[in-house]
């Protein structure tokens, strides 16, 4: 069920992120009151959840299965049940900056798919043309951003050829969370901002965007799509900025989820569409 409030998207100019160097930070806290807390009561209470597993397996001896439930048709082969837990850890949380290999020279924007590169005396495709990349390479930082959970490719190719012209490929996967990373103390957590949908049927407050941030570039994904098909009111978009004149408007509404966004402020190349980069946020 939709909360009609909004902890939304701030987006005042107040300070540097270590992101970026023309990061703002943007957040505000827009809430509808709410009800009294109760006397007593433990502050900050959450709910969660736990996954478990274990092990039982089937053993016969000889010819003669061992005795387990069976229904006439199926019978019970395998049960687990336990504590589970993890082989790894992730490479990036989710909005982190991926970084190029760190040894030798690397081009700051990953291959493109259909992009031509001279490898080894022949023009090869390592990215296949018309594949989606599950990153966010952007033109205006230049960088690129875990901007999609779950296993991420990125073809990095040298800065520079050698002297035949051939250039190095290398391809690394990611394991991309959909957390945030956590920074070593002192620094704080980038906790995400969090919209809801600001729209019919759940008339939320928009978010009024101050006037250095003059775009924003949504990364959506599969499961984050921009258009869906059941409109709301002839509207299909999801999350959007909306320009009202000199007003510019962040709207919600018909998916949940998280979200990559960049928030962009004027022209600074004509020629390539590049804006001042005002940061990434992870937007719930």
């Amino acid at each position: 069920m939709k909360r009609l409030f909004l902890i939304a998207l701030g987006l005042f100019s107040a300070g540097v992120l270590p992101r970026a160097a023309a990061d703002a930070d943007v957040r505000i806290t827009n809430r509808l009151p709410g009800p009294p807390p109760i006397g007593g009561a433990t502050p900050g209470q959450f709910g969660s959840a736990a996954f478990t597993s274990g092990g039982l397996d089937r053993k016969s001896s000889g010819a003669t299965p061992a005795a387990f439930p069976t229904s006439g048709t199926n019978q019970l082969r395998r049960m687990t049940l336990g504590a589970s837990f993890g082989s790894g850890s992730p490479d990036y949380g989710f909005g982190d900056v991926i970084e190029p290999p760190a040894l030798g020279s690397w081009r700051p924007k990953p291959l493109a798919p259909g992009e031509v590169v001279r490898v080894a005396g022949s023009d090869t495709i390592p990215v296949a043309a018309g594949s989606t990349p599950h990153y966010y390479y952007s033109i205006h930082s230049k960088q690129v951003y875990a901007a999609e959970p779950g296993l991420v490719e990125v073809h990095w190719r040298s800065d520079l050829a050698d002297e035949a012209g051939n250039y190095s490929v290398q391809k690394r996967t990611y394991v991309v969370s959909i957390v945030p990373s956590v920074p070593p103390p002192p620094a704080q957590p980038v906790e995400p901002n969090r919209i809801f949908w600001t729209d019919t049927p759940k008339q939320g407050p928009p978010i009024f965007l101050p006037p250095d941030v003059q775009s924003v570039h949504f990364h959506y994904r599969a499961d984050f799509p921009e258009h869906v098909v059941a409109h709301v009111a002839g509207e299909t978009r999801t999350f959007f900025l909306d320009n009202q004149g000199p007003t510019r408007v962040l709207r919600a509404r018909s998916v949940s989820g998280r979200i990559f966004i960049e928030l962009l402020g004027e022209t600074v190349d004509g020629a390539t569409g590049a804006r001042r980069s005002l940061g990434g946020r992870v937007v719930d």
